[in-house]
């Protein structure tokens, strides 16, 4: 049975349980753990390098020479990166194929959240792809990187710009959303007025994230 065969009859089975199943909980568990590394990854190695651009050509390529010449850069990034993503992705398709939406006929703020957290992962994963396809993958093994002219060209073309344009703000609303769900089914944030309160703050992270997001698009 092919792995992503195993993975929906988990999921099916959990969801047939009430999510009571052993193997459906800590498949809900790790994609909620990946889910909050990839919200790192995210910030960590997007946001934060591709932020220099707004200093121009010379500033980018410094930034993206000084990545390409990490010790095991390739490996790194397959590992911790890469495979957590996979994972992360397609368990997200799973729980999308076993729920059901509820917001026409029980539109709470809850219900609206989870099916916008499941549409904003629809976009955010063909958006992924395409960044690693094009700019990362081709020279992960190689200590060669996709410069700023090489990303001013691939920025040039309308849809690959309505794609990230489109990603960065999904994204946004994925972490910021994500994040706050995920505390709250790890039991962190456990009362209702911590639960409210750290909405909020996610919020304010999703509006910061997508403004971010935009201005590294049009940098280039």
């Amino acid at each position: 049975m092919g792995s992503g065969v195993a993975l929906r009859v988990a999921l099916k089975r959990g969801a047939m349980a009430g999510g009571s199943g052993t193997g459906y909980f800590w498949l809900r568990r790790l994609h909620t753990v990946a889910g909050l590394w990839l919200a790192f990854v995210y910030f960590a190695f997007f946001l934060v390098p591709m932020s220099s651009a707004f200093g121009g050509a010379a500033s980018f390529n410094e930034t993206a020479s000084y990545i390409s010449r990490l010790p095991l850069a390739g490996l790194a990034f397959t590992l911790l990166v890469l495979a957590p993503l996979m994972f992360h992705a397609a368990m997200g398709v799973s729980l999308l194929y076993t729920s059901s939406f509820n917001v026409i006929s029980y539109g709470f703020y809850r219900n609206w959240m989870y099916a916008l957290q499941r549409v904003t992962g629809i976009v955010v994963v063909p958006f992924a792809a395409y960044h690693i396809a094009k700019t990362i993958l081709p020279f992960a093994f190689t200590g060669r990187f996709a410069d700023f002219a090489f990303m001013q060209a691939l920025m040039g073309t309308a849809w690959v710009r309505a794609l990230y344009s489109a990603g960065v703000l999904c994204a946004a609303f994925h972490i910021g959303n994500g994040v706050a769900s995920a505390l709250s089914s790890l039991g962190i944030t456990g009362s209702k007025r911590s639960q409210d309160a750290f909405s909020m703050a996610m919020w304010i992270v999703t509006l910061v994230f997508a403004v971010w997001g935009l201005r590294i698009v049009f940098a280039f």
